[in-house]
This record gives C-alpha cells, sequence and structure tokens, in this order.
C-alpha cells in the first residue's frame, strides 16, 4: 500500500512544505478518528481494542494514561466489576460488601493505574482489554490495532489540516510593503532624492523691531461742572436765597401799622362813612396761577416729568441735573431762560399789587378829603384831627412803597441778576475749559497721526524688500520642484510596474486560495460520507453484530 503521505498529497496536492506538521497529525488523526467512533458508535470499539495480560510475572497493575477507553477487565475467565477507588480498601476486607472472591473479582482506577482484586497470578491471570491508539508506519500505509477500513479517514483527515494550512500559509505569504527588501518587488529602486540640491531657504521676515513705537495715542478727558460737594473742575454758584417780603413793623423800612393808625375822635360823625376801616393793605402776589411763591423752599425736580415742568419750585433741580448729569449746555441756558422769564414774571406781579394798592390808597385818599372837607365845617379841632390821621396815612403809604422798591432791588433784581451773571460766567469758564481740553487733544493728536505716518512709511519700506526676497524665493522654489517633479515622475513609472507585478501575484495566488478552499470542501464532504456506515443504526459490510452495542 502507498504510503500515507503519498495517499495525503493526491488530496492535498504538494506537501513539501507540511512534511514536519504531518508526522504529527497522523497520530492526531487515529485519535480523531476513535474519539468519533466513541461518540457516535461506542459498539465498534473493540475492533481499535488491544489486550493487556497481568500475572505476578509481567505486572499486575495496568498504566491507563497512554490508553483509550476500558472496555473489558477479567480475571480467570471471569469479569470483573468496576468499583470507586473510595473503595478499595474494602475490596480484601471479606466482612465488606466491597469485598472481592475469587469468584467475583473487581478492579479500579487510581491516579491512571487499573489494580484488579484478588491480585491477578501465573496460575490466575487477569486480561484488560482497552482502546489501543496503535503505531503507525507511514511508509508502509498501516496502523497498529487500527482497522484498515478506517485509513481512509485519517488520510482524509490529515489532508484537511495539510489543506488549511497551506491556505494560512497563502495568505502569510502576501506581499504587503511594496519597498520591502524581502520581496519580489525590491527590483524596482526606491525614490531617491539624495541627489538633489537641499531645499531653498525661504527669506527671513522682516525684523519690524528696529522701528519706533506708536507710542500711547492721546485721550481726551471731558472737563466736569458741577456743585462744590461733587469736586468738580468749574464749580458753579449756588441759587441765591431770596428772603419773604416782609412789611410787618419789624421791617426797618416801614414804622408805621396801619392797624394802629391814631384815627380821629370827632365829636360827631361826619355824614360820609368812616374811612379808617378801610386802609389799603400790599399783598405779594402770586405767579402762574399756583398756590407756591417765589421765596419757597426749592424741590427735587425730574427731567422730562410734565408734573415737575409745571412746578416752579423744582426749576432750579432739573436746571442742576441739566448741567452736572446731562452736561447739555444749551439745555441748561434755555432752562436758565424760562427762570429768568418767571422771575421778570413775578417782578411784574410785584409791580401790578403796588398799583393796586396805590390805585386803592388814591381813592381811600379821596374818601378822607371827602371826610376832611365835611368834618371841617364841624370844627378845627376835627379837622386838624383828620389832617394828622391824613399825614400818618401818606407816610405809610410812602414805607410801603419804599419797602416794595427795596425788596425788588435788594432781594429780587440784584441776587437773582448776580447769581445769573456768575452761572453764565462759569458756563463760559466750562466752554473754554472744553475747548481748551480739546485743542491740548488735537495738538497731542497731529504728533500721534505724524508718529503713525513715519512707522507706517518705514513698515512699507521693509515690505518692499520682503517681497523682493519672497520673488527670488519663489523663482528658487520652481527650480527645486522641476527637480523634484522629475525623480518623482520615474519613481511613479518604476511603482507602476511593481504594482503590476503585484497584481499578476495577488491574481496568482487568488486562484490557489479558491482552488484550496474548494478543495477543502471536497475533501471535508469524502470525509463525512465515509463516516456514514459507522453512525449508529447504519449496517456496514462488517461487524455488523457489534453496530450500537454499549458497554
Amino acid at each position: 500500500m502507498a504510503s500515507f503521505s503519498t495517499q495525503v498529497q493526491f488530496y492535498a496536492g504538494d506537501i513539501s512544505g507540511q512534511t514536519t506538521e504531518i508526522v504529527q497529525w497522523l497520530p492526531d488523526a487515529v485519535k480523531a478518528v476513535v474519539s468519533r467512533i466513541e461518540a457516535a458508535n461506542p459498539g465498534l470499539l473493540h475492533m481499535f481494542a488491544a489486550e493487556t495480560v497481568l500475572n505476578a510475572t509481567d505486572g499486575v497493575s495496568f498504566d491507563t494514561t497512554a490508553k483509550g477507553r476500558i472496555l473489558d477487565v477479567q480475571r480467570d475467565s471471569k469479569r470483573c466489576s468496576p468499583v470507586s477507588p473510595q473503595y478499595r480498601a474494602k475490596i480484601g476486607d471479606n466482612t465488606s460488601i466491597y469485598y472481592a472472591p475469587i469468584t467475583d473479582p473487581k478492579y479500579y482506577i487510581l491516579n491512571g493505574t487499573l489494580t484488579v482484586l484478588p491480585t491477578p497470578t501465573n496460575a490466575a491471570p487477569a486480561q484488560v482489554s482497552s482502546v489501543a491508539y496503535g503505531a503507525i508506519s507511514d511508509a508502509n500505509g498501516t496502523i497498529a490495532s487500527f482497522p484498515s477500513e478506517f485509513y481512509r479517514h485519517v488520510v482524509l483527515w490529515v489532508a484537511m489540516n495539510v489543506i488549511h494550512s497551506k491556505l494560512i500559509d497563502l495568505r502569510v505569504a502576501l506581499p504587503t510593503d511594496l519597498d520591502a527588501d524581502t520581496t519580489v518587488f525590491n527590483a524596482v529602486a526606491d525614490l531617491d532624492l539624495s541627489g538633489i540640491d537641499t531645499l531653498p531657504a525661504s527669506p527671513d521676515a522682516p525684523d519690524y523691531g528696529s522701528i519706533a513705537g506708536f507710542g500711547q495715542a492721546p485721550t481726551y478727558t471731558k472737563p466736569t461742572i458741577g456743585l462744590t460737594g461733587a469736586s468738580p473742575d468749574v464749580v458753579i454758584p449756588a441759587f441765591p436765597s431770596i428772603t419773604d417780603l416782609d412789611l410787618t413793623t419789624d421791617n426797618a423800612l416801614i414804622d408805621i401799622n396801619p392797624a394802629v393808625l391814631d384815627a380821629p375822635a370827632l365829636s360827631s360823625a361826619p355824614t360820609v362813612a368812616d374811612p379808617s376801616g378801610s386802609v389799603p393793605t400790599y399783598t405779594p402776589p402770586k405767579v402762574g396761577g399756583v398756590t407756591e411763591e417765589l421765596t419757597v423752599a426749592m424741590d427735587a425736580g425730574v427731567i422730562g416729568t410734565e408734573a415737575d415742568t409745571l412746578n416752579f419750585s423744582k426749576w432750579w433741580n432739573t436746571l442742576a441735573d441739566m448741567i452736572e448729569t446731562e452736561e447739555d449746555i444749551e439745555l441748561a441756558q434755555s432752562q436758565m431762560a424760562k427762570i429768568t422769564t418767571y422771575v421778570g414774571a413775578y417782578s411784574q406781579a410785584m409791580q401790578n399789587q403796588l398799583n393796586e394798592f396805590n390805585e386803592a390808597n388814591v381813592a381811600y385818599q379821596g374818601k378822607l378829603q371827602e371826610y376832611i372837607t365835611e368834618a371841617q365845617l364841624e370844627g378845627s379841632h376835627d379837622g386838624n384831627l383828620l389832617n394828622k390821621y391824613a399825614a400818618q396815612i401818606q407816610e405809610y403809604q410812602m414805607q410801603v412803597n419804599n419797602a416794595v422798591q427795596a425788596y425788588q432791588n435788594n432781594e429780587l433784581q440784584n441776587k437773582f441778576q448776580k447769581w445769573t451773571t456768575d452761572y453764565t460766567n462759569k458756563l463760559q469758564e466750562y466752554s473754554l475749559a472744553i475747548q481748551q481740553e480739546l485743542n491740548e487733544f488735537n495738538k497731542e493728536s497731529t504728533v500721534y497721526q505724524a508718529t503713525i505716518q513715519k512707522n507706517v512709511t518705514e513698515f512699507a519700506a521693509k515690505d518692499t524688500e520682503y517681497a523682493a526676497g519672497l520673488q527670488e524665493y519663489a523663482t528658487e522654489m520652481a527650480e527645486f520642484q522641476a527637480l523634484i517633479g522629475k525623480e518623482v515622475t520615474q519613481y511613479t513609472t518604476d511603482l507602476g510596474k511593481k504594482i503590476q507585478l503585484y497584481q499578476a501575484v495577488i491574481q496568482k495566488d487568488t486562484v490557489d486560495y479558491q482552488w484550496l478552499q474548494g478543495q477543502l470542501g471536497y475533501v471535508q464532504a469524502m470525509y463525512e460520507q465515509c463516516w456514514a456506515p459507522y453512525m449508529a443504526g447504519a449496517s456496514p459490510d462488517k461487524n455488523t453484530s457489534f453496530v450500537g452495542v454499549q458497554k
């Protein structure tokens, strides 16, 4: 019979690369076949069994580690029963239920060693039947203790492993690096740029550090205006405190109280009504139809609030907000004009009140003169009293006129005019401060702009120089790229040859791989077909009496 290797080569093709593996796979195939018989149809295991005799000469124990399944154990032609090794000490005790007499021998397996009791002798030996993995002769194509009808199973099993190994080797053998020295592609030279001059050096960026800095840009600081408490640059005057017009006897200008004038006590009442109870008095005016007078305390006002716009007592606070908060000089001047108009109206109202007082006084004087005339007829004494009373009334009128005029001149006109003048001067001072600050800013800005222009000119000169260097660098780079392009073109051509060769190798390997895949499927199918007669329930042409037999 042909060798097993020759039979394997028939199915797997060239096996020169797997000779070492085949030596190992052959005994592995024997074990694989026996294992499948044991799993599928253990009744056939006797076909793979060998018998070992135990006696006093050859030994009374049996090593199971190198054997397969134990099929049968007999002593002196009597079948031995298996016993758990935990009861081994009781097998020789004739009082134990596990006692093994000559007529009922037993055996146990402990640590891979089979022991028979009673101990075998030369006269009463023991026989152990077990599955044997027989020795293989590849050259002769034989296997000890192995039915020849299962040789094909072994050949096909080894052939499957050979084909699978060749598939793995073929995959591993595929080139992965076109430039590796260990591949068939090394005949094509790698890209070599060593003969090309070094990359042209780019021009250095211009040094702007030598150009003087731009310095600090000028800033405009707006002057402030406000009351003294806020520490402004320009302090505006506070609105003057105007006292009320006082025509009482405490007034230094009036020493006559019309209520206590010396009214004449006449001997007989004149025919005209007594004018003494109707002495005219001066009443300070109220302007604008509101209850507040000019001299009441100032209240806080809000710009844009209609109620505050109608309440003159809040105009001065509103004016301060226009100057100090809003800093709107034009709006503040308009507000001052409104206040000036109101003060003028108040002065006019005072004059009107004085005119009404004088008018009433003239009427009173007429009545008094009429009374005097009539009284003169009554007697010179009464006439003298009336003349005295008339003189007092005239003196009181003169004093009232003087007091009102002095109040207008000193308390209203002088204070308000002075405040207006001071306020206007401070506004002019504030406008001048703004102009001076603006002039200083413009001066510094002119110097700053000149510095910027000078530096920009220097920057432009350096940029022009740098641009020329870049142009020269671009020319050198173009020449350098041309050389690189030439080498790359040649390398690309050579690489194309590599790729064509690689594709040819891949194509051949692909064909070989596909053949091996198909052959592996064919051998696997044949291997499974060979097992069909030996599966449980089948009827092989030999040893049918043992099919399906269980231990």
